[in-house]
Parts: C-alpha cells; structure tokens; sequence
C-alpha cells in the first residue's frame, strides 16, 4: 500500500507521468495497462536501442572504447556482453552510461514535445534507472513498481536467459526497492497479480486526470 505524497507539481496541465523499479518488477506490465487507457507510453529500453542502433555516433562511441568484442557478428551492440560489462566493473558502466544515456534522454525530450504539440494532457515514460541516472525530479509523478528478489530473479532468468547468480548481480547495482520507494508517488506491487495491478493503474489514471491524490493499495 502507498499513500502518494502531496506535491505542487500534480497541478501542471501537461503531466510528465514515470514509471521506474528494478530490473523483472515487472514495469512493462504496468505500462501496457496504461496503454489501455489511451495513454502513450515512452519506452526508454526502445530510445536506447535506437541510441546505438548499427551506424550511430553512440554505437561507434562503444566500440572505439571497449573494441569490437561489444559487437555482434552483425555489426549491432551485443547486449549480452554490455550486461556482463555493466555488472563486472562500476567505471565501465559509467563510462556506457555517459555515451548512451545523453542521447536517450534528448531522443526521449523530442517525443514528449510532439505529444505536448498534439495536444496530449498526459504522457507515461518508462524508465527503469531514473533514480540512479538522478532524473526522477523532471517528472510530476513518479510510479515505482515493485516485487519480490525472488520473483525478479526468475523473470530476469526467463526473459534474458541468464543464471540466478547473473540476475542477483544485476539487481545488486541497481537502487533497492526500498529506497526507491520513499521517493514515489506511488508504489505498486506486481508479485504476480495481475488483476491488482490493472486497478492500481485505473486508480491512477483517474487521479492524474482529476488532479486528485489517491491511495493504491
């Protein structure tokens, strides 16, 4: 349960809607039931896909740093070994993050303008490091969603075919759930069911839209 935390911003015209948590809480669940309710979702993981898409200056960044080994026999990025780079060594991952995330966000602020020209009230971005890339204070609400270490760890196992170990690795350099919960607007648990996350998302819809603070429980 989480009681969202009064804040001016709630009262903008346009509201910058984010939703963030730890890598297999199960954030695209979430954004899809916003879908549902004629929201356009910004997929961060998508922008960052173009960010380094074979013949981009941020692809070319990479490979001039850390040599071909971080590319497929295709010419794309191998996002196997940029895992594996991230978790191993703390200034690798900080030097990936300066190259690609500049253009991620520039890519991103180009897609919420178009939507603010068109007219839109309301556009949800997905995020998953906004609170360690420090980003969380450009949005009016901020949606962390939650779930079990453990549940993470099999979804991380299924969804990138890697071992428990890798996916615990994973999780341990990102943010804890606690933390980013304090600084949420709303928290919403996704440990599997379904049915409560469609309402805790319909809930919000309608809070956002009448510029009334809820509880999501």
């Amino acid at each position: 349960m989480s009681t969202p935390k009064e804040s001016s911003n709630f009262k903008t015209t346009f509201k910058r809607i984010v939703v963030t948590g730890s890598a297999g809480s199960g954030k695209s669940l979430v954004c899809d039931c916003f879908k549902t309710h004629g929201l356009k979702v910004v997929d961060s993981d998508e922008l960052a896909r173009r960010a380094v898409a074979p013949g981009t200056d941020g692809l070319k960044l990479i490979v001039d740093y850390f040599g071909k080994k971080m590319l497929t026999a295709q010419g794309s990025l191998n996002r196997r070994i940029m895992r594996q780079t991230i978790i191993k060594n703390t200034a690798d991952r900080k030097i990936l993050e300066q190259i690609i995330h500049p253009e991620i966000q520039r890519l991103m602020q180009l897609e919420i303008d178009a939507l603010r020209r068109q007219g839109k009230t309301r556009v949800v971005v997905e995020i998953p490091l906004l609170f360690e890339l420090n980003l969380q204070h450009q949005y009016d609400v901020v949606i962390v969603v939650v779930a079990p270490d453990e549940i993470k760890i099999k979804r991380l196992m299924q969804r990138d075919h890697v071992s428990a170990a890798e996916a615990q690795s994973l999780l341990n350099i990102q943010i804890s759930d606690k933390v980013k919960s304090k600084h949420a607007d709303y928290v919403i648990n996704n440990d599997g069911s379904k049915k409560r996350v469609i309402q805790a998302v319909e809930r919000i819809v309608k809070a956002t839209a009448s510029k009334k603070r809820e509880e999501i429980t």
